[in-house]
């Protein structure tokens, strides 16, 4: 909230548009623009961006870094991370670090490639969108990556799918969360199969 807070500051005063009715800077100059790879389309740069460079260096971050490590072993037991000697301050910021440091990132290529300006209503929800997408990721890089492009491709299925047939945009709500539903029971079901599995033995 701070950060938002900053923000809405800096777009209502310094920053804002003279000429506009909303709350937004000028618009960007074409030399800032990220390059769009296919003509009418917004296929552009940053997508292969977030693909093939930040993608693998978060992949490469967990699994062969002590700090990443670090990261996925407090993410699955707290506990265990303080008995192995992991300092629990230092997890936690420097995860908050990271993330909001991607978050920003994400923000800007969306800045500088589709909307050329920034305003207050830039993200229609992104990040709770991001957590039911690293769920279903089931928290992996490759995994979130695969899931992100799921959840797209039923973002832009349903606005399309709406205009031909008139059905409600919310329904992209709907099966987003059917489909965090049945992850996540899957994943309790799976659980509680291996738990009674083990005691079986």
């Amino acid at each position: 909230y701070i950060a938002i807070y900053i923000v809405s500051y800096l777009l209502f005063g310094p920053l804002r548009d003279p000429l506009s009715f909303y709350p937004q800077t000028e618009i960007l100059p074409k030399y800032l623009h990220i390059p769009v790879l296919l003509p009418k389309t917004r296929f552009h740069l940053g997508i292969i961006f977030a693909i093939f460079v930040v993608t693998p260096l978060v992949y490469l971050f967990l699994k062969r870094t002590s700090m990443g490590m670090s990261f996925e072993i407090f993410g699955s037991s707290e506990r265990s991370a303080v008995y192995a000697g992991i300092d629990r301050r230092k997890v936690i910021m420097s995860a908050l670090l990271i993330s909001g440091f991607l978050a920003g990132l994400a923000g800007a290529i969306e800045v500088l490639a589709v909307q050329f300006t920034m305003r207050l209503t830039l993200s229609p929800g992104w990040g709770y969108t991001g957590i039911a997408v690293a769920i279903l990721g089931y928290l992996h890089p490759l995994g979130v990556l695969a899931a992100s492009l799921f959840f797209g491709a039923i973002y832009t299925g349903t606005f399309t799918f709406s205009a031909i047939t008139a059905t409600p945009v919310g329904m992209a709500s709907v099966i987003q969360g059917l489909v965090l539903i049945f992850v996540v029971a899957g994943a309790l079901l799976e659980r509680n199969i291996l738990r009674r599995w083990w005691k079986a033995e």
